[in-house]
Parts: C-alpha cells; structure tokens; sequence
C-alpha cells in the first residue's frame, strides 16, 4: 500500500477504487469527483471535495443538449449498465425535472 495518508486514510472507510479516486482528486485540487458509492460520497465531502455522480452527469449532458431524454440513458443504464437506482428516486427526478420546466 502507499504512504499517501488520504488514500490510507480513505481505504480504511471505503472500497480501495474509491480511496483511491478520492485521494486522486484531493493530491490533484480537482474540482470535481464524480462518485456514485454512498459512502466514497460521505467521505469526499468531509474532505471538502465537489462531487457528482452518474445521474449529475446524465442531467448534466441534458441540460447542454448532449442528450434529448435523461430518463431513457439513465433507463438503459439502470438495466444494462448496473447502475443501481429505485424507481422511487427515478419518480422523484422526472417530478422535479417536470416542476421546473
């Protein structure tokens, strides 16, 4: 293992790819870690790291016309790409998205 104290740091509370991304992002001053595992999130934030995950980016890429319906790519990423998401949270995303347009 490395001696880098974030990356120790952030392995002891996480999985070793999300230390790692974290401790990345933090050595690197990045702007923005895009992270999906709940607790990899938790961390970054006490760390002070922006963060987003897939479903930011998804809606990110709408909202610049990179993509015409958010809800189909995150569908088809939701079956076939393993992203868990609950069709409760996906109800709540397309209520919010229709209230503000």
């Amino acid at each position: 293992m490395t001696s880098d104290p974030v990356l120790m740091l952030a392995a002891a509370e996480v999985d070793l790819g999300e230390a790692a991304a974290i401790a990345l992002a933090q050595r690197l001053g990045s702007e923005l870690l895009i992270i999906d595992d709940m607790a990899g999130r938790r961390l970054a934030r006490r760390l002070g790291l922006a963060i987003t995950g897939t479903v930011g980016i998804v809606l990110a890429a709408a909202e610049s016309g990179l993509t015409e319906d958010p809800f189909i790519l995150l569908e088809e990423l939701r079956h076939r790409g393993g992203l868990w998401l609950s069709d409760a949270f996906l109800e709540r995303l397309r209520s919010m998205q229709r209230s503000s347009s």
